[in-house]
């Protein structure tokens, strides 16, 4: 054994006390780097949330349209504009569920990517009579003027009356 009060005792004792430090500052620095770590999950997902926002914003907007009728299983016939055209169906839509008079959401490429409601504001015109093919019908106009529009497809299962009011979408001519 060596004596207590030699050099390398001390040395010995030195040492003994330094590794305790560096394993003190060990300890330490793994809580920091753990904490580190937290933060840097933290701002990655802000990041990637960040992202996203910036892309949906990028996006082009959506133009609105009528559908009218569908045109096999992945295309349609709307009115855009005033604009009467066939365009495709976004694979996550079914052609089957859209319903004559509906309000879609065009693409920037002209395809159906969302179905809305039908639209709920335009002019109000007095029911004259049902013509032909029961998807028409004879309405008066504001100043008295006869018009010829399409019904939208709830109204075409209704039992409608002369004098029935309806709303007419002056820009595509269905009447919800």
């Amino acid at each position: 054994m060596t004596d207590p009060s030699s050099p390398e005792a001390a040395r010995i004792v030195a040492l003994e006390s330094a590794l305790n430090r560096l394993r003190v500052d060990l300890m330490g620095q793994k809580d920091h780097n753990s904490r580190l770590i937290d933060t840097l999950k933290e701002a990655r997902a802000q990041i990637i949330t960040l992202k996203s926002e910036i892309d949906r914003l990028a996006q082009p907007p959506a133009g609105f349209a009528t559908f009218i009728s569908p045109v096999g299983e992945n295309s349609a016939d709307v009115l855009s504009a005033g604009r009467k055209m066939q365009v495709p169906v976004s694979p996550g839509i079914a052609v089957a569920d859209l319903v004559a008079g509906q309000e879609v959401m065009l693409s920037d490429a002209m395809s159906i990517i969302g179905v809305r409601q039908f639209e709920d504001v335009g002019e109000i015109v007095i029911f004259k009579e049902i013509l032909d093919s029961g998807t028409r019908a004879l309405v008066v106009g504001n100043s008295d003027d006869e018009r010829v529009i399409r019904l939208a497809m709830p109204l075409q299962a209704e039992k409608l009356r002369a004098g029935d009011s309806l709303l007419l979408d002056t820009r595509s001519g269905y009447a919800t």
